[in-house]
């Protein structure tokens, strides 16, 4: 009844970005979707030149994130990384 669709790796990562970036924009939604592993997300514990995770809109102080499981540094970065606005 179902066929298995074989997406390339770069395409079934955008889908999952967009899908998490999608739920961010709609926060009562969110809570359907599960967070991003650390490795999906590209997470590492030091920042990427003056971008990390304390400077980010997804961020939760003092170690959390809105798209990623588990604890993040703020010092911390991944390929999420989107400038706090406030």
């Amino acid at each position: 009844m179902f066929r298995h669709i074989a997406l390339p790796r770069r395409r079934a990562i955008k889908v999952v970005a967009s899908g998490v970036g999608l739920a961010a924009l709609q926060p009562q939604r969110a809570g359907a979707l599960q967070k991003v592993a650390k490795l999906d997300a590209r997470y590492q514990e030091h920042p990427n030149g003056a971008q990390h995770c304390a400077l980010c809109d997804y961020y939760i102080a003092p170690v959390a994130c809105k798209l990623v499981r588990g604890e993040v540094s703020p010092n911390g970065w991944c390929s999420f990384f989107h400038p706090a606005t406030s």
